[in-house]
């Protein structure tokens, strides 16, 4: 079995990911910086409009948290700087965009 049998383009993909989250799990595939992306498990009792924020800053990248049509959360491993949180909220933000 290979090393990283879950792993796809620093993406983990052992667990599943809601289909309305995955323009901006693409969009954050983009940034060079992050070295990986952990999907959490789904909540499909969430409602609400679609989108996605960072909830919270972690010693080895950021928390970011999916609700509308279900919920999810997302490990994103990085350098926790101002810099990569700005260029994260920004492909958000496009993606907000181009859905809204």
């Amino acid at each position: 079995m290979p090393k990283h049998s879950y792993r796809r383009n620093r993406l983990k993909i052992k667990h599943s990911i809601i289909k309305p989250a995955m323009p901006y799990v693409n969009g954050l595939l983009e940034l060079d910086f992050i070295t990986l992306i952990v999907p959490d498990v789904i909540d499909n009792h969430s409602h609400g409009k679609n989108r996605m924020k960072i909830s919270s800053p972690v010693a080895n990248g950021f928390n970011l948290t999916f609700g509308g049509a279900g919920a999810q959360k997302f490990h994103i491993l990085c350098e926790p700087t101002e810099a990569h949180r700005a260029a994260i909220e920004a492909v958000i933000r496009r993606i907000s965009g181009e859905r809204g």
